[in-house]
Order: structure tokens, then C-alpha cells, then sequence
């Protein structure tokens, strides 16, 4: 189970990767919604708005780099603009350069049509970029007890996070309900995907 979630920890930010149960997120996000309100409206921004469907060849196998693409997109436009440059070069940063940046994910996870985005793929690419753009600067936590062996499996070598430059990585142990409502209360944006 692999999740992935944003937020901020002592200054440094957090990229967190984890997907959970349709059930658990149900759960975390109903704990979020009888403890904490929005303080005010919330906003989302064109440049975060995109869907699989933008893509060529979209379809739900594209969900894990157009999440990636959205959150990074997200923290672009919060004080990391390297994060999301002008990828189609037509002078504005928007959404047609985050569904760039989704289609370039894509190719970096081995997405096609058909088959989705493996875990460790999804996290090579996603620490490859985010610690070639802004170096030392993210977290990226894995609460997935079972990943190591994924990477070895998919990667064909031993998950050792100090492979990726610029970019600090932490395995967690797979997170339990307490840690998804300790996530969304603090505001880190947790995103939670379907998954097997």
C-alpha cells in the first residue's frame, strides 16, 4: 500500500507516498471532517485542475503521474516554482504545462494504457525530480513495510534511499488510521489513492 501526501515539518517540506484502502481513506477523511473545518473557502488554482483524460492516451492507469503532476503543480504554486516550470514554453505556467509535466511522469513511471504506475517506479521518478529541482529542500516518507521488496522486485535492485541525490527518503511502517487523521488535521493535503 503505497500513499502519498504534502505538508510542511519543521521547514522542511514533506512529499509523502502511501496508497490506502477505498475504506480507510473514507475513514481519515471523515475523522478530518468531524474535527476540523476549513477555516474559509477553499480554492484550487486552473494550473491544479487536470485529469487523466487530458492526456493522450489517458485512462485510469494514468491517475498515479497525474497525482504526482497535481501535487507538484500544488507546491509550485506555494513557493517552489522550479517545480513546475514553463514546460510547453508558451510564456504562462497552467494547467496545460501541469498535464505536461503529467505526460513526462508517465514515460519516467512506465505508464501505458493498460497498466498503471508500480510503486517503486512511481517513487523513483517522483524522487528523481523533485531532488533534481530543489535539492535538500523535500522529505519523502514511505509508509509502505512491504516496499522494499516491490523496488527490488521492479527495479531489479535494493531500495536504498541514499541512491537519490538532493532528496531525503524515509521508510515508515505501513500507517494506521490514527496517522492518516494526524496527516489531514495537520493540513498536509494527504492524498489517498485506490489501490490493491
Amino acid at each position: 500500500m503505497l500513499c502519498w501526501g504534502i505538508g510542511f515539518d519543521k521547514g522542511v517540506v514533506e512529499v509523502r507516498i502511501a496508497v490506502a484502502t477505498f475504506s480507510v481513506g473514507v475513514m481519515a477523511l471523515a475523522v478530518f471532517g468531524q474535527q476540523a473545518g476549513p477555516p474559509e473557502p477553499f480554492e484550487v488554482p486552473d494550473l491544479e485542475l487536470v485529469s487523466y483524460a487530458a492526456l493522450p492516451e489517458g485512462s485510469e492507469a494514468y491517475t498515479g503521474p497525474v497525482c504526482a503532476a497535481i501535487v507538484l503543480a500544488w507546491f509550485a504554486h506555494h513557493g517552489f516554482p522550479a517545480l513546475l516550470p514553463d514546460l510547453n514554453e508558451d510564456g504562462i505556467v497552467d494547467e496545460q504545462d501541469t498535464v505536461e509535466l503529467a505526460i513526462q511522469l508517465s514515460r519516467a513511471m512506465d505508464v501505458r494504457p493498460e497498466r498503471g504506475a508500480w510503486d517503486p517506479w512511481l517513487v523513483d521518478a517522483l524522487a528523481r525530480y523533485v531532488g533534481e529541482r530543489v535539492p535538500d529542500a523535500f522529505v519523502l516518507k514511505i509508509y509502505d513495510e512491504s516496499f522494499p521488496a516491490e523496488y527490488q522486485e521492479g527495479l531489479g535492485r535494493s531500495f536504498d534511499g541514499d541512491i537519490y541525490p538532493g532528496i531525503a527518503i524515509e521508510l515508515r511502517p505501513n500507517p494506521s488510521r490514527d496517522a492518516y487523521a494526524e496527516e489531514l488535521l495537520a493540513g498536509e493535503g494527504v492524498i489517498l489513492g485506490v489501490g490493491e
